[in-house]
């Protein structure tokens, strides 16, 4: 189809079994509105959406078969939008703000698939390295930190979501552009690209793959440029690389980075293209592996991620089983991994299977059924740990070799060293068929967007679609839901999903210590305690719930109790400055001066502010009266404690003859320098306030002293 190509009243004859390919998808699509939860969780979003929504999709697909409109839709592919697309410069003034718009205001919802959001929680909880997620995951650690936690994690995650897709627009644009492809092909491409399900990415997705996903999809339009004679191998080679510096299993999409070496038409020498390829692709890992080692990974983090790592096991599915190979949930689940991931590319190429074997010499469809057939084997035997649902993005990152290859197969042949494949076995659509593509396309991504921007909705799928996940992951849903709704401030909607995720899970720690937070924010306190009970009995050194419970009896003036429980605390966590003063201030209650002391000293000897007045009575409880006087002298530096300045000049000077009363014997000048100071301080406090009865007996106990220092 050219750009200038006749318009056509009818469908012409190779369209048919392209349009009924395409129309059953949709059809499809359509139909599973009724069958929410697990059994079509690939195509039934529009279950979770108002019915209404369905109608409105159901005009807009139709209008491609209005006499007349589907035939201008299609020639605009091939010539007011491409032409706007790929040769305006406003796409960069208009087009590029309006995606960067509507990943903005429709991705306020992060929970519509996948597992991501633990990744933020991670990174505010300081754990620095996530090898499989390798530097995409390190480097918003770097930025949280970085930033002072200023901004969530949640909210870094979002937004580096948000700037993959800005980035994705501007190189796949640039990249499209310079094809020797037909105008209609590059916007029909564009638009799978962007308006297909995996671009659910860039809007706020909580996961590590959307740079990848950008970096991959650029490989795969450098290379065919590449076999166009068009670009250098090399950028094609770095722009694998850069996927590869963001995430590790983008390995899996190796093979399709060796045909490029292998089909490359320069330079000629194989080992020429071996190192023009390979070096800049090896060069995104080198350089992440640097970035790591700099910043601290090490020996005992390699045995925890990979010796000792809780998400071992094995790492393929097994044959039989509930959820194996040959099981009907793993190729339920399948089928849905792959509607999910390109209805629409799917059906063109099932429509086109014949034609494909014809194009097989083209070094660009082995390049994209190469990629396709091993990422689909690899989805197929690696166990989805979380279940398919949960787990369907784990392939996405590399899906972008399936609307390439739809869109190849559009279209006729290049002429190869003169000769040309036969045009009669190629599909070749009339404009009213790239316009039903387009839509369907539509279609099939808006209601993907609607519910990714309800946050309700999402939450509510999410719980629906992994009902036969694995037992774990499905308690782990709930938990999820339920940290979100808590989020939002809904404690009661919260509370029964934290109750359930604790009863299928009770020996879960973590799950019933956030159960007991939550319990607390609800006005649950006996309740509560009875939790934070059973974790403690469980793991007598669980910090979090040490902590709490600490304070709950500290609060409630159980001060045996909370002694306990600070003294197990200093134990698990000794660097923790804000346990050592809670220790101090317990055992100052229970007037255990020695431990109360040795806690101020521990909790204090970083601070450069005063000590607390216990800490000073603590001291001089002990004989440390030097000690005393410095915290004394402190707080009254400070002034912050007005109607305490007599209370602290009394206590000072008390300290002050005591600690001279010491020395009277061994060092006499500084007794004497002591009750000096000391008498400055009572007659200070005597004309300020000469009411004071203390003042004159400690007067009279510094003339004693004197008395005993005269030769």
């Amino acid at each position: 189809m050219s750009d200038d190509s006749p318009t056509h009243s009818i469908f012409s004859a190779p369209d048919r079994a392209l349009l009924a390919a395409v129309v059953t998808a949709v059809l499809l699509f359509f139909a599973a509105t009724w069958v929410p939860g697990p059994a079509a969780w690939g195509l039934n979003h529009l279950a979770y959406l108002p019915i209404g929504t369905l109608s409105v999709l159901t005009v807009v697909f139709g209008s491609a078969f209005v006499p007349g409109v589907g035939d201008r839709m299609g020639s605009a592919l091939g010539g007011g939008l491409a032409r706007w697309t790929f040769e305006s410069r406003l796409f960069y003034l208009i087009g590029v703000p309006l995606f960067v718009l509507a990943f903005v205001l429709l991705g306020r919802s992060n929970h519509f698939l996948g597992d991501g959001a633990w990744l933020a929680y991670a990174v505010q909880e300081g754990e620095p390295f996530h090898f499989f997620d390798f530097c995409h995951y390190h480097l918003h650690y770097q930025i949280y930190h970085g930033l002072g936690g200023s901004v969530s994690g949640l909210q870094i995650y979002r937004w580096s979501s948000i700037l993959a897709g800005l980035l994705a627009v501007v190189t796949w644009r640039e990249l499209l552009r310079r094809l020797s492809w037909e105008s209609w092909q590059k916007s029909l491409a564009f638009i799978l690209l962007l308006m297909g399900p995996p671009a659910l990415l860039f809007f706020g997705y909580l996961e590590s793959y959307a740079f990848s996903f950008v970096f991959l999809t650029a490989f795969l339009l450098a290379s065919m440029l590449v076999f166009e004679g068009r670009l250098s191998p090399w950028i094609a080679g770095a722009f694998f690389g850069a996927a590869w510096f963001f995430h590790l299993g983008v390995v899996f999409s190796a093979p399709a980075l060796w045909v490029l070496v292998w089909r490359a038409p320069t330079p000629r020498s194989f080992p020429a293209r071996l190192l023009q390829v390979g070096l800049p692709a090896l060069a995104g890992p080198l350089v992440g592996a640097l970035f790591y080692l700099a910043s601290g990974y090490d020996a005992e983090w390699f045995r925890r991620e990979f010796l000792n790592s809780s998400q071992g096991g094995e790492i393929f599915v097994g044959l039989t089983g509930d959820r194996g190979l040959v099981s009907a949930t793993h190729w339920k689940d399948l089928i849905n991994t792959a509607a999910l991931t390109g209805l629409v590319p799917i059906a063109i190429v099932l429509a086109s299977i014949r034609r494909l074997g014809s194009r097989i010499p083209d070094p660009t469809v082995q390049l994209l059924v190469v990629h396709l057939v091993v990422v689909a084997l690899i989805r197929a035997v690696v166990d989805a740990k979380l279940g398919g649902a949960k787990d369907w993005d784990l392939v996405v990152m590399h899906s972008a070799s399936l609307p390439l290859l739809a869109v190849s197969l559009l279209r006729p042949p290049r002429q190869s060293s003169g000769s040309e494949l036969s045009q009669g076995s190629l599909l070749h659509p009339t404009p009213r068929m790239a316009a039903v593509i387009a839509l369907a396309s539509i279609v099939v991504y808006v209601p993907w967007v609607l519910l990714q921007s309800r946050e309700d909705a999402s939450l509510r799928r999410l719980i629906d679609v992994t009902v036969d996940a694995p037992a774990e992951t499905e308690t782990f849903v709930l938990e999820h839901v339920a940290r979100i709704y808590r989020e939002q401030g809904d404690l009661e909607r919260a509370r029964p999903l934290y109750a359930e995720s604790v009863r299928r899970a009770p020996g879960h720690l973590r799950l019933r210590f956030n159960y007991a937070i939550l319990l607390l924010e609800v006005d649950r306190p006996e309740e509560a305690d009875r939790e934070l009970a059973v974790v403690l009995d469980k793991d007598p050194n669980h910090a979090p719930a040490l902590e709490v419970a600490a304070a709950r009896a500290a609060t409630s003036r159980r001060w045996e109790q909370a002694f306990e429980f600070y003294s197990r605390l200093c134990e698990v966590s000794p660097e923790r400055a804000d346990h050592w003063q809670s220790l101090a201030g317990v055992a100052f209650q229970l007037s255990r001066w020695e431990v109360a002391a040795k806690a101020y000293d521990r909790g204090y000897a970083t601070s450069s502010g005063p000590r607390p007045l216990e800490a000073g009575m603590s001291y001089h409880r002990v004989g440390r009266h030097d000690d005393a006087a410095e915290v004394f002298r402190s707080l009254l530096r400070e002034g912050g404690q007005r109607e305490m300045e007599p209370v602290l000049r009394v206590a000072l000077a008390g300290v002050l003859i005591e600690a001279a009363d010491a020395r009277v014997e061994t060092e006499p000048a500084a007794a004497l320098s002591r009750l000096e100071e000391a008498d400055r301080i009572l007659r200070s406090l005597q004309e300020s306030h000469p009411d004071d009865s203390t003042a004159p007996e400690l007067l009279r106990r510094i003339r004693e002293l004197r008395e005993q220092l005269r030769p």
